[in-house]
């Protein structure tokens, strides 16, 4: 079972993860932008004065520290702020005003030029309550757990698939987990002609798949015929693909590939390269109560998540050397997240530590004393027991947690954790 991780919260997180409870609450060092000077000034400030009442008070206490503008942003997009109960697209709105309002009253004062009776009707200084937040709307759902993403690289207050969850076990639809999938056989692999529901996929290139999730990036261009095309990012539980829209497809659908917006798409995979490729035939918005396809998916021919498609039928591995070639299993080495490993009995998991649990991330922390010789060789030990469990890096100086890595990727089993610990350190670990 694995641990909850918390949200970043200002009167809570301290600058590294920490426990609470039986959870473990996100550090402020995990947030981008936020430095560990910051971070010091902060955790300072409400160990020594208690903690921030409300938004407008942590302003105040913060505005004319190591804390800038910026910083407090990121802490709101990141969801740290969210405690105080108001709208974060009001918080971010008052952060410049309120903040210029409260520094301009202080060098007045410091100079002298503010008598008595100015200093106690100032605005900013009379005032206990909050700032006078505008009458602005929220931001969208989705849009929210996108910046908590940007900020610490996890979806911290929800994820933007979960009220999609029965669509998306209903439908019949292809995972990204499903897509790279390793190790098939003929006896695991789903029989497409004999119709069993589930199973292990013996995708092959150019066979014809229907699958669904979250647009996170969009990049546009002109073909040498000076016609518009697109790949765009999707995302579901498992990791993130790409799919190609050509020209005429994008004819058809480009209004529906805005970011955030949530999409069932149909088309051929395409497998000669080392990550697999939709290329989209039909697209559509999926609801979180769509139960049956489009119409327009049973028109266009697909009607089930798999079936085998007109091109070479091959599927395509990596030989002992970490060349790319085409054969006829797919034997493909993992690239993105699989936590949720197809169809696989929870006894047959390995990756679980010393006390059977089994993380979803690995974060290690790179303290002030560690030399560049000190990653060098963590890195090269996580890539000699190489696996499926991501592996992130805190730097202990800079105070951030840097983005994740393709081939930083560990067999979390009680064995080897005991061995990176044992070298590394057990303090130096944190498990999500």
């Amino acid at each position: 079972m694995g641990i909850r991780v918390l949200p970043p919260d200002i009167n809570k997180s301290v600058a590294r993860f920490a426990p609470e409870g039986d959870a473990i609450r996100l550090g402020l060092g995990a947030i981008k932008n936020v430095g560990r000077d910051a971070i010091e000034a902060l955790v300072s400030e409400r160990e020594r004065e208690g903690d921030f009442k409300s938004f407008g008070d942590f302003l105040r206490r913060m505005c004319d520290t190591a804390v800038n503008k910026k910083m407090i942003e990121s802490l709101v997009r990141s969801s740290a702020c969210d405690a105080f109960g108001i709208t974060r697209s009001k918080m971010i709105a008052v952060i410049e005003p309120f903040t210029n309002s409260v520094l301009s009253a202080k060098r007045k004062t410091m100079k002298g030029q503010v008598s008595f009776f100015e200093l106690t009707t100032d605005e900013s200084f009379a005032r206990p309550d909050e700032p006078d937040y505008p009458n602005v709307p929220e931001i969208p759902l989705l849009e929210r757990l996108a910046m908590e993403k940007e900020m610490t690289g996890l979806y911290v207050t929800g994820h933007p698939l979960s009220s999609y969850q029965t669509a998306l076990r209903v439908l019949p639809l292809v995972s990204s987990d499903e897509l790279r999938q390793d190790d098939v056989n003929d006896n695991e692999a789903e029989d497409i002609d004999g119709g069993r529901e589930r199973g292990l996929l013996d995708i092959r290139d150019r066979d014809r798949l229907i699958m669904a999730g979250l647009v996170t990036s969009r990049r546009d261009l002109y073909t040498k015929r000076n016609e518009r095309m697109a790949f765009v990012g999707l995302e579901d539980d498992g990791g993130v693909w790409e799919v190609v829209v050509f020209p005429k497809t994008y004819e058809s659908y480009h209004h529906l590939l805005d970011d955030h917006g949530v999409l069932i798409v149909a088309g051929t995979v395409d497998l000669r390269e080392e990550e697999p490729k939709l290329l989209a035939e039909v697209i559509s918005p999926l609801t979180s109560d769509m139960r049956e396809l489009p119409e327009e998916f049973n028109k266009a021919g697909f009607t089930e998540r798999h079936s085998r498609g007109k091109g070479r039928g091959n599927s395509r591995s990596n030989d002992r050397n970490g060349n790319a070639h085409l054969q006829n299993r797919r034997e493909r080495p993992l690239h993105h997240r699989s936590d949720a490993r197809v169809n696989e009995p929870s006894e047959m998991r390995e990756d679980v530590d010393a006390n059977g649990f089994a993380p979803k991330q690995i974060v290690f922390r790179l303290s002030r004393r560690s030399s560049s010789a000190e990653l060098s060789a963590f890195r090269s030990a996580v890539q000699y027991f190489s696996g499926d469990v991501p592996v992130r890096i805190f730097e202990e100086d800079s105070g951030s947690l840097l983005p994740a890595e393709d081939d930083l990727r560990v067999e979390w089993t009680h064995e080897t954790s005991m061995l990176l610990m044992e070298r590394f350190g057990a303090e130096n670990f944190g498990l999500i």
